[in-house]
């Protein structure tokens, strides 16, 4: 197979990505679960440093529709946090 002088593509490891991802849904999800506001707190630093590091991953991998996609989740479940949780307990 002769190469036609374009670049070949390369495949994306996106697994630490999903990983960080699923990291952040989890602890989300965590924040509904706490019965004490150190756990919901808890869980929503857990939550934010994840899906912050996910946006920082996507933009690594030149990823910038997950990316921005990212920020926008990130941005929801602040306002969440901010709306729901703080000073609720």
């Amino acid at each position: 197979m002769a190469n036609s002088g374009e670049p070949v593509p390369r495949a994306i490891d996106r697994s630490e990505l999903d990983r960080l991802e699923a990291e952040g849904e989890a602890a989300y999800d965590r924040m509904y679960d706490a019965h004490t506001y150190r756990d919901a707190k808890d869980a929503w630093d857990d939550c934010s440093l994840n899906l912050y590091r996910a946006v920082e991953e996507a933009r690594r991998l030149g990823l910038a529709e997950d990316a921005e996609r990212l920020s926008r989740r990130w941005d929801h479940c602040h306002a969440v946090w901010n709306s729901q949780f703080r000073g609720a307990f």
